[in-house]
């Protein structure tokens, strides 16, 4: 059966000695693999199509549920300033590897695709990197159903009162009055309550400038973080490569 469909190249692997493994993110059908014959050629016409982060139009054949063979692929967007900056870059990977390691094949996910397309968007048009991820990282972990509690107490659920403190046990924010209950949380700045909250609601495409002090950044990275390692844990080699970027890497 014949495909057409616009997808987001999240990974390529070398095939052969001159094709790529293309696997690609699609608003319609998911995450699929197709082969590109001849992709690692320069004057190949699957050249330019099958580089990572590249949004294309790719129209391939596929017999059951088995690799597929690409037969015709356009470059929609080829997010060229990620490619050319290797900050830009480790992120953008390290979103991409999430989405690879979490969804199954050939399965739609459009909310997904449509967050992994702008937060990209927004890596190759200069945003704040690290913010962009906060945002992917939040809103992915509530499509996949693991939302920490964010917007009340995680233990009495009362929503009236000032949040202190965030409780991985527990899964969410806490109050003062349940802090105790935890020895393990970790307490926050009222500014960090306030941005998880927003960065959790707001679309990534309204992103503006933002000046955040690195001790919130990193109060932001240690909640999200901690969260993700407990409860959606991925082994990601990007994650690796951008934990050693970071440490020489001031916002």
């Amino acid at each position: 059966m014949v495909y057409k469909v616009e997808g987001i190249v999240i990974h390529s692997l070398d095939y052969g000695e001159g094709s790529k493994i293309l696997t690609i993110f699609t608003k319609e059908l998911g995450k699929i693999s197709v082969l590109a014959k001849g992709a690692k050629k320069t004057k190949s016409r699957f050249s330019a199509v099958s580089e990572l982060f590249t949004y294309g139009a790719f129209v391939f054949y596929q017999s059951g549920k088995g690799l597929g063979n690409l037969n015709q692929g356009d470059v929609l967007y080829s997010f060229r300033h990620i490619r050319e900056d290797i900050f830009r870059s480790a992120w953008a990977s390290y979103l991409v590897e999430i989405v690879d390691k979490s969804v199954e094949e050939q399965v739609s996910f459009p909310e997904l695709f449509t967050l992994l397309y702008q937060s990209l968007l927004a890596l190759d048009t200069g945003k704040d990197m690290e913010i962009v991820a906060r945002i992917f990282e939040l809103q992915y972990l509530g499509f996949m159903g693991n939302d920490p509690e964010l917007f009340s107490c995680s233990i009495c659920r009362r929503s009236d009162l000032p949040l202190v403190a965030f409780s991985v046990r527990e899964g969410g924010f806490l109050c003062d009055g349940c802090l105790s209950k935890d020895r393990e949380a970790f307490p926050l700045a009222p500014v960090s309550v306030r941005l998880i909250q927003t960065l959790r609601r707001i679309p990534v495409a309204r992103l503006g400038e933002v000046e955040i002090k690195v001790e919130t950044r990193n109060q932001i990275r240690r909640v999200i973080q901690s969260f993700m390692d407990t409860y959606l844990p991925l082994s990601l080699k990007s994650k690796r490569v951008l934990d050693q970027l970071s440490k020489g890497y001031t916002p």
